[in-house]
C-alpha cells in the first residue's frame, strides 16, 4: 500500500532530475525486495509446522552478523523458568556472552502441557506457566502440544527394549527422553533454517535447557576450546552442548542412532540418554567429546533442585582427557 501511494504522488509532480529519478528507482526496488524476502520467510515458517504446532514466530531478521555471533538454542519444557531459573540464564549465559564480545540470537522449541507428572522427579500435578517461555525473547520459537506429539513418537518401538532407569518403574523417563530428542532436533532446525534464509553465520552454537539453574562462574571463555566440526563441548553429555554449527548438529541429531544403539549389543539393550550421546558421536561419527566446565542444577516444576548435578559437574568438568564410548 505504501508503494502504490508513492507512485500516485509521483505522477502529480514535475519529472525529477536524472539523479533524483535514479535514487527514487533504487528506493522502490529495495522496498520490493524487502517485501519479497519477508513473504518468503513467512511461507517457509508456515510450511514446516506440524499438526501439533501451537505457536511459532517470525520476527524481523537480525542483520547479518560478524563471525563472532552465537546461537543459543533452548529445548524441552520451560517448567521452572519464571520462578527459578531465568535469572541465572540471564546472568551466567547471556551476560557472559556479552562480556566475551559476542552478539547472540535465541531460538526455542518447547511443549505445551497443563501439568507436569513425573514419577522419577517427584512432580505430581504441578501446574505450568504457558507464557514463561517469552522471558527468553527468542528470535524464532516453536511450541507444540505434547499430547499430539506423543502420538507421533512411536513409544512402543523403544519400550520393547526395556527400561534403563531402575528408579522409575514407569515408562515415563524413556518417553521424556524421546520428547527431549525431538525437541533438540526441532530447535536445531529452527536455527539452521534461519541461518540459511538470513545469511547469518554463527561462530558457535549452544544448546541448553531452560529448566536448569546455572552456577557461577557460568559460561566459560569459548575461544579457549578450539572447537571445530569434529570436536563438541558438552556438559552432563546430554543436557548442554557448545561447538560449531556442524559439530553441534551431530549432537542434536543423535535420535537417528537410537535403534542402532539398542541393537548394537547381544542381547539388545534399552535406550539410555548419556550413552546414546557417546555412541552417536564417538562410535558412529568420530566426533571428539570434550567436557565443559559449566555447572548447573536441574530445577523441577515444584522448585526442587537436583543437588547431585553439582557433584557430577565438579567431577566431569575438570577431566583432563575427552570422554570415550567406554568411559562410564
Amino acid at each position: 500500500m505504501l508503494l502504490s501511494i508513492g507512485i500516485e504522488d509521483a505522477s502529480h509532480t514535475p519529472p525529477p532530475p536524472p539523479a533524483a529519478r535514479l535514487w527514487w528507482c533504487h528506493t522502490v526496488r529495495m522496498l520490493i525486495l524487502s517485501r519479497s524476502n519477508h513473504d518468503t520467510l513467512i511461507r517457509s515458517a508456515n510450511s514446516s509446522t506440524s499438526s501439533a504446532l501451537i505457536s511459532s514466530t517470525t520476527v524481523p531478521d537480525a542483520p547479518p552478523g560478524p563471525p563472532d555471533r552465537v546461537a543459543v538454542c533452548f529445548f524441552g519444557l520451560t517448567r521452572s523458568l519464571r520462578r527459578h531459573t531465568f535469572p541465572s540464564i540471564r546472568e551466567q549465559i547471556f551476560n557472559r556472552l556479552e562480556e566475551q564480545g559476542y552478539e547472540y540470537d535465541v531460538f526455542l522449541h518447547t511443549y505445551r502441557v497443563d501439568m507436569v507428572e513425573n514419577y522419577r522427579s517427584g512432580e505430581h500435578g504441578v501446574a505450568t506457566d504457558p507464557h514463561e517461555w517469552a522471558l527468553l525473547n527468542p528470535l524464532r520459537h516453536e511450541i507444540e502440544e505434547q499430547d499430539a506429539v506423543d502420538n507421533e513418537l512411536q513409544f512402543a518401538m523403544y519400550e520393547r527394549f526395556g527400561n534403563a532407569w531402575s528408579d522409575d518403574p514407569t515408562p515415563g523417563s524413556l518417553r521424556n527422553l524421546l520428547r527431549q530428542l525431538r525437541s533438540v532436533e526441532h530447535v536445531q532446525k529452527l536455527m539452521e533454517d534461519y541461518s540459511k534464509q538470513s545469511g547469518v553465520k554463527y561462530r558457535y552454537v549452544m544448546f541448553a535447557r531452560p529448566d536448569v539453574r546455572y552456577e557461577y562462574p557460568g559460561l566459560p571463555q569459548l575461544d579457549a576450546f578450539g572447537f571445530d566440526d569434529k570436536n563438541v563441548g558438552v556438559a552432563y553429555e546430554d543436557r548442554a552442548a557448545i561447538g560449531t554449527m556442524q559439530g553441534t548438529k551431530m549432537w542434536a541429531t543423535r535420535r537417528a542412532s537410537a535403534l542402532s544403539y539398542m541393537n548394537d549389543t547381544i542381547p539388545a539393550r534399552p535406550l539410555h540418554s548419556e550413552s546414546l550421546v557417546r555412541y552417536h558421536l564417538t562410535v558412529r561419527n568420530n566426533i571428539t567429546v570434550s567436557p565443559l566446565p559449566l555447572c548447573f542444577q536441574r530445577v523441577r516444576s515444584n522448585g526442587r533442585a537436583v543437588f547431585n548435578d553439582l557433584v557430577q559437574c565438579r567431577k566431569d568438568a575438570w577431566r583432563t582427557s575427552p570422554w570415550t564410548y567406554a568411559d562410564e
